[in-house]
């Protein structure tokens, strides 16, 4: 997994420092430029044996700009043989160079990242962009392609000139993979040592011991030379397509088979890849995985250090108490309070689970490795409920006052609410037992018996946001923050049925307007009904 999950890492977002014309570190990003025609040139994360990006941006889906080859042509011939005044592919064009200029940093317009509301956005996604722009301009380039005037026939012939060259490119990078490359082995080993022996020691908690990264270092050397051997189609297919779409443009149909071209290459490389192949091929499952899948109780789990990466829980369909993207401020600050270690910006590490904010999180399974590279699973003694009662909750005037309750005792969130106000908490009457069973437990819907003797707060564990209600016996209730990031609710003494439920506002909204809007298409077709068959509109 360590392989992985330096394959979907991002290094720290760089602030703008004002408006900056030329950036001497541009060409470090210009090094991505090859993948809008050779994709697997630094090597593809579905293949054997451990991925590592040599790219500053090292997310393999973010870097590669590929389109197709057929396509990337296509767009090419658009730029020189439909360029007229009123010609869309000028608009394209610029389109794709800025978003290409401020993706890699490109002199004169890398300051575009330091401008107001584009300061705080990862320019590096911006390919994504660019890709679009070029499969746009491809449509207009095709259409040139497939002109039978006079015009069709220079876009043929520019069309072969460029499916010529990336031949040529195909031939060069074989013969440079396969005779140069071996004699720059020891030079790589001997760099690649030095930058594993730098990030061990930048990891905030090893969960490997050196000579694991250096014996995953001896992989990686060793799938690059397999991955430039002549017989690797995902390598050079690039080039075999273009000697296809040569041969297909000289032909009659060339329409069809430019298509036929497109379709099969990029669904032939993405095999593996995209999410339409089974999820297994992608993230195969472990022997630690399928034990925790095979639990269908209602728990949660965590991994200490950088053992299970924050977002694989999303493709085994676990519930993690980590996450990577997109936590609720409320959240991120009380994980914080737990003691969660430093990392990327926008992902959690923990470095033990034995705080009580940790495991009263419905926290069953905890995943570590040791340092000969095996994965251990710990269960729990003691598991908290999902939703359980207390008799006492305190009212914190700000999130800064309930954080510094929470880290001066952390052992009382198992029988204590704080809640963050202002807010009017009533008194419960006194300690009682009180107990939570799950009815229904869904994304956006939670129903729960709670019995309890004397009355209390439910504690639910799942994350506070604007848009959940809260109802008792179906009745609305008060919705709490409770411990800073979660839900409480007032339940009197008694068995009562409590259900969460998300309702924002803007979901009624976008109904409203969606109705208001088809109102207005059928009255608007009342009015203006289009002309019958064979007479001309009033």
């Amino acid at each position: 997994m360590a392989a992985a999950e330096r394959g979907v890492r991002a290094p720290a977002r760089r602030a703008p420092a004002g408006l900056v014309l030329f950036d001497s570190r541009c060409w470090r990003e210009l090094l991505a430029l090859p993948l809008v025609l050779f994709p697997n040139l630094y090597g593809n994360p579905t293949w054997p044996g451990p991925y590592h990006s040599y790219l500053p941006w090292g997310n393999y889906n973010e870097n590669v700009l590929y389109v197709g080859t057929v396509p990337l042509l296509c767009a090419l011939v658009s730029l020189r043989c439909r360029r007229g005044p009123a010609s869309p592919v000028w608009a394209l064009a610029v389109l794709v160079l800025v978003a290409a200029g401020m993706a890699f940093h490109l002199p004169a317009l890398d300051w575009l990242n330091a401008l107001p509301g584009l300061a705080r956005a990862n320019p590096a996604r911006l390919r994504l962009v660019t890709s679009f722009g070029l499969a746009m301009l491809a449509g207009f380039g095709a259409d040139a392609v497939l002109d039978p005037e006079e015009g069709g026939a220079a876009a043929r012939r520019w069309f072969l000139r460029l499916a010529g060259a990336v031949v040529v490119a195909g031939v060069l990078l074989a013969a440079a993979g396969n005779l140069a490359l071996p004699l720059l082995v020891p030079r790589l080993a001997a760099w690649g040592r030095h930058v594993v022996e730098a990030r061990y020691a930048a990891l905030p908690a090893p969960t490997h011991s050196l000579d694991y990264f250096y014996a995953e270092l001896d992989e990686v050397l060793a799938g690059m030379a397999r991955a430039f051997r002549i017989g690797n189609l995902a390598m050079y297919a690039p080039a075999a397509v273009a000697v296809g779409g040569w041969l297909a443009v000289r032909g009659s149909a060339r329409g069809p088979m430019l298509v036929v071209l497109a379709v099969v290459e990029l669904v032939g490389l993405g095999r593996g890849y995209t999410p339409a192949v089974p999820r297994r091929d992608f993230y195969p499952p472990t022997a630690v995985v399928s034990r925790l899948a095979r639990d269908t109780t209602l728990h949660r789990v965590t991994a200490l250090g950088e053992t299970l990466v924050p977002d694989a829980h999303m493709m085994y369909g676990l519930a993690d108490v980590r996450g990577l993207d997109f936590p609720t401020r409320w959240y991120a600050a009380y994980l914080d309070a737990a003691g969660r270690l430093p990392w990327i910006a926008y992902g959690t590490l923990v470095g033990s689970a034995d705080s009580p904010l940790l495991r009263v999180l419905n926290v069953k399974y905890v995943v570590a490795a040791d340092e000969r590279g095996g994965v251990t699973l710990a269960e729990l003694d003691h598991v908290q409920p999902r939703c359980f009662v207390v008799h006492e909750a305190v009212v914190a005037e700000s999130d800064a006052q309930a954080l510094e309750l929470l880290r001066s005792a952390p052992d009382a969130v198992y029988s204590r609410v704080v809640i963050t106000g202002p807010a009017d908490v009533p008194p419960v009457a006194g300690d009682g037992d009180g107990e939570a069973t799950p009815i229904a437990y869904a994304p956006t819907e939670t129903a729960w018996s709670v019995v309890t003797g004397a009355g209390g707060y439910l504690v639910n564990t799942d994350a506070y946001y604007p848009g959940w209600r809260a109802y008792v016996d179906d009745r609305p209730a008060a919705l709490y923050r409770a411990n800073v990031a979660f839900r409480a609710v007032l339940v009197p003494a008694g068995r009562h049925t409590v259900t969460f439920r998300y309702e924002p506002r803007s979901m009624h909204m976008g109904v409203a307007v969606s109705v208001l809007a088809a109102c207005v298409c059928v009255f608007l077709t009342w009015r203006h009904p289009p002309p019958r068959s064979g007479r001309p509109p009033a």
